[in-house]
């Protein structure tokens, strides 16, 4: 009989918190503190998910409640800083719901709209033929679900979905219409606010890499789901604290069902993948 994907995801995240304690061994109290967490106040709060044992399929209210938690237990990035010295711009893909809700937006309404946004700003870039300046449409800073963000220093402009597939995401996870975020490291640099990512940054998230801080990292690395049977590391990863919109670029895509078909096949629900990402974590 096949193994369900919750029972899957479940086993997952025992593998990755035991990777990340015996990885990240400084973060090892707090992580608990968030297993504990999970397993009991998040139950409280309806509607409960059908397997509540992992953090990956939480109810909005859940991850409400979860994403308050985590700012109070990581200290808004745990990391050691980065080493962002030998590239010149970092990226990051960017939902129009997670970039209006994650900055101000500079229009008179209660509620922006986030399709209307990424609908203006596309009419505008392809007018300039250029990258907009966020600056120009937002203010504030860009700070993310958690207070933090993720980027890499890999360009996917050339192809989002294979860029996506190396910085670790499913093809479920890119939207059709989305923002292409690019961050100047000069400026990023000089503000000293970027961070190796940890397993306090990373708890939410069902594909990530923990790095060994025994060694010293200078940087994260992403899982490289491109040859879902033989995952190896991907691309550098990187967590921003809250940023001033002034240090970042914008670029809205669309992406067509002719672009995203020979790509299915690196989905959330297939259990194939999460089998290799079970065998990823047992041998950390």
């Amino acid at each position: 009989m096949p193994v369900p994907l919750l029972d899957i995801l479940q086993w997952a995240y025992s593998l990755r918190v035991r990777c990340g304690v015996n990885r990240q061994p400084t973060h090892k109290i707090n992580l608990q503190k968030l297993c504990a967490f999970l397993q009991v106040d998040l139950k409280s709060i309806p509607p409960a998910p059908p397997h509540p044992n992992h953090p990956y399929e939480l109810s909005p209210e859940q991850f409400k409640l979860l994403a308050d938690s985590l700012v109070q237990y990581q200290h808004q990035c745990a990391g050691a800083p980065a080493d962002i010295s030998d590239v010149e711009y970092l990226y990051r893909l960017a939902s129009p719901r997670d970039l209006t809700n994650s900055t101000g937006w500079n229009i008179e309404a209660e509620k922006v709209d986030s399709i209307a946004a990424w609908q203006r700003l596309k009419i505008l870039c392809d007018n300039k033929q250029d990258w907009l300046q966020l600056e120009d449409y937002s203010r504030g800073e860009y700070a993310g679900l958690f207070q933090l963000s993720w980027w890499t220093d890999l360009d996917p402009t050339s192809d989002i979905f294979a860029a996506a597939h190396k910085m670790g995401m499913f093809t479920d996870w890119v939207p059709p219409l989305l923002f292409l975020l690019r961050c100047r490291v000069t400026d990023v640099e000089h503000n000293l606010k970027a961070y190796v990512p940890t397993v306090l940054d990373a708890f939410p998230q069902s594909v990530y890499h923990p790095m060994d801080e025994k060694t010293g990292p200078t940087y994260g690395l992403t899982i490289d789901l491109s040859d879902w049977q033989n995952l190896t590391t991907g691309v550098k990863e990187f967590v921003l604290a809250p940023i001033e919109v002034r240090h970042i670029d914008v670029l809205p895509i669309e992406l067509t069902p002719q672009q995203r078909e020979p790509h299915l096949g690196i989905g959330y629900a297939n259990l194939e993948i999460w089998k290799s990402l079970i065998i990823y974590y047992s041998v950390l």
